[in-house]
């Protein structure tokens, strides 16, 4: 595909041949990537391999209150997948966000515990008093249900 000169106008098959590329190099990409998930916990579970087009990428955001304004915590939530289908459990990561001015996520951590095809638990430990709320930023990815 040549370089158009500077002010030659523009038509539709150049448009054209510009889609045409570029998804050409999208189909390439997307039979090429792929991903493993090896066996699971119990050890047999077979490998599964998907191209990346057909990984399920999950994600959300949520606000969680602080249950107890009055001193440092450990607070839990279980959150459920909405229609996610995730044929194992994925690989969940959280982020804490501010959810209003007075939330600060530097002063909670995270923790991901007891992850399943359905849902998972987020440990949100408040590190000081008077954090009225944190938002919470989800990325799950998983190989899914056929």
């Amino acid at each position: 595909m040549q370089i158009p000169n500077k002010g030659q106008p523009i038509d539709y098959s150049y448009f054209t041949e510009i889609v045409k590329n570029i998804n050409d190099l999208q189909g390439q990409k997307s039979t090429q990537s792929r991903i493993s998930e090896g066996p699971g916990n119990d050890g047999e579970s077979p490998l599964v391999e998907v191209t990346t087009p057909n990984v399920v990428i999950y994600t959300s955001y949520i606000a969680i209150a602080n249950d107890d304004t009055k001193s440092t915590h450990t607070q839990s939530y279980t959150y459920n997948f909405k229609n996610a289908g995730f044929l194992r459990s994925p690989i969940v990561t959280v982020t804490a966000a501010s959810s209003t001015q007075q939330s600060i996520p530097e002063k909670v951590i995270l923790g991901v515990s007891d992850v399943n095809t359905n849902s998972f638990t987020i440990r949100m430990n408040f590190l000081e008093k008077d954090i009225p709320s944190v938002g919470i930023n989800i990325i799950a990815i998983g190989i899914p249900v056929k």
